[in-house]
């Protein structure tokens, strides 16, 4: 009888949950994709051959996704999937090797909204499908994504994007502002760019005539 001796297995698998950044991209414009991303890691070294997931939400139109891909290449980032977009995108990453995500990273719940019961902390995101509550503050680069309604019972400096399929009726709601980003459905707001980011009452963003407005609670 010959004696068998069990060896390691050579690879194995495990699961693991790893944050990774992602870059969304809110224009077709190569050029303004280049200025902006040159302008958001011209200071810090963090992103310097990271590999991101793009999201595709905000995109009315295409892309040259092949130029694309190029573009982020030129600046150490390396796309390995895509989020949000339409078909037509998303098979055009994939015949670049870039493979569309799935729904498995939503939150889910049994109950009607999404609750969270504490401040947003400086990179994290969040996603539902479901409404989200945050009972706290929002940091600067933070995220908060939903598929529907936002509200946010404390002070907003961070991102936040609602109806972020398509839903121009969904609704953002906070108790102070500062935010770096707004956005519902395809339509959004940053920083720079507009000053009714900045309040310190009770407001609700929305989608009026086609364009966010906000109002006073």
């Amino acid at each position: 009888m010959i004696a068998t001796i069990d060896t390691a297995p050579a690879v194995q698998f495990k699961s693991r949950t790893v944050n990774m950044p992602v870059l969304n991209i809110y224009t077709s414009n190569l050029d303004s994709i280049s200025h902006s991303i040159q302008q958001q890691i011209s200071s810090s070294s963090l992103f310097n051959h990271a590999s991101i997931i793009l999201d595709l939400s905000y995109l009315d139109d295409t892309v040259d996704t092949k130029a694309l891909i190029t573009l982020c290449n030129n600046f150490t980032l390396h796309p390995i999937a895509t989020q949000g977009g339409n078909k037509v995108l998303n098979e055009s990453f994939q015949a670049h090797g870039i493979r569309q995500l799935g729904n498995s990273t939503a939150a889910e719940s049994s109950q009607p909204e999404y609750i969270v019961t504490k401040t947003v902390r400086s990179g994290q995101e969040i996603y539902s499908e479901k409404p989200i509550v945050i009972i706290g503050d929002v940091s600067p680069a933070a995220e908060i994504m939903s598929d529907a309604s936002i509200h946010i019972y404390g002070e907003l400096r961070g991102k936040a994007m609602a109806g972020v399929r398509g839903d121009t009726k969904a609704h953002i709601f906070a108790q102070k502002s500062q935010a770096e980003l707004i956005a519902i459905g395809k339509k959004y707001i940053v920083s720079e760019q507009n000053k009714m980011l900045n309040f310190s009452s009770p407001s609700r963003y929305t989608i009026m005539d086609n364009k966010i407005k906000v109002f006073s609670l």
